[in-house]
Formats: structure tokens, C-alpha cells, sequence
């Protein structure tokens, strides 16, 4: 990641008002041979109990659905 930052600050302004307020992050965990789904929803939630995240899709399998060859 980058971070431009200008000195004058009617041009950053500007410019933070232009950028999304939201950043989408698409991260990978890989359970544990033995875990159940249950188990790793619970550990997944409690480590970012504190945080801003929503869950949006679990993907079973060792590919994400995207880069699997069809």
C-alpha cells in the first residue's frame, strides 16, 4: 500500500473526501486437519471480536472458487 499524503490541506481534504470510505480485503485462513467448521467460526469470530469485519463467504476446498480451472 501506498499513502500519498500532500502538505497543503485543502488538497488533502479534497481528496479524502473523494476516497471510499470502505476497503474490502479478501484473506484466506486454512483450517487444521480436525477442526470443525464450528470451532474455527468461534476462533474466527473471537480474533476479530473488536474489529470492523463481516464475514461474507466461507469457501471449502484448497482453491477459492475464482482460481479453480472449470
Amino acid at each position: 500500500m501506498v499513502e500519498v499524503l500532500t502538505v497543503e490541506t485543502k488538497a488533502l481534504d479534497a481528496a479524502l473526501n473523494q476516497m471510499p470510505r470502505c476497503m474490502e480485503y479478501t484473506v484466506v485462513f486454512r483450517m487444521d486437519d480436525g477442526c470443525s467448521r464450528r470451532s474455527f467460526m468461534e476462533k474466527l469470530t473471537e480474533t476479530f471480536a473488536d474489529q470492523e469485519v463481516e464475514i461474507l463467504e466461507i469457501q471449502a476446498g484448497n482453491k477459492l472458487s475464482g482460481s479453480e480451472e472449470q
